[in-house]
């Protein structure tokens, strides 16, 4: 009568699966694992053309703009958006997973120099905003 509950109090166990360990993800893995480059992205978008021609001369991404259309594209889209520029640049120029090929220097020091005129255009110039708040009456003498 009590062997109904003895039984389903003692399942048996699952049968143990034989498993290799993990290996690390390799640059190699993650290179397979891209999906392929839409035609969108192998040509510069009216958007990043817009966008570069927006751009002092001396801040003009040429060699990104013809090597990495892609990426131009992208930088176009996030650009008013301080936060996700700052980001989208984090993830190009800083390699998280190790391993990456990297851009050539050229290319590099393009969003290097881009990069640094983007925190230029956003944070107002201390001098101005002082004086801007000493003409409303502020008074920053802390002596």
């Amino acid at each position: 009568m009590f062997k109904f509950f003895k039984a389903a109090a003692k399942p048996a166990p699952p049968p143990r699966r034989k498993t290799t360990p993990a290996r690390p993800v390799t640059a190699a893995d993650a290179v397979a694992l891209r999906s392929p480059p839409s035609p969108a992205d192998l040509r510069l978008s009216e958007a990043a053309v817009g966008w570069c021609a927006a751009l002092p001369p001396a801040e003009r991404p040429t060699a990104l703009c013809e090597r990495y259309p892609r990426i131009a594209n992208r930088l176009a889209l996030v650009w008013p958006d301080a936060e996700l520029t700052s980001r989208y640049f984090d993830s190009l120029i800083i390699d998280r997973r190790g391993g990456r090929q990297g851009f050539p220097p050229e290319v590099m020091a393009e969003l290097i120099r881009l990069r640094a005129f983007r925190v230029r255009i956003v944070a107002p110039a201390p001098r101005a905003a002082t004086a801007s708040l000493q003409m409303k009456g502020v008074d920053f003498d802390l002596s």
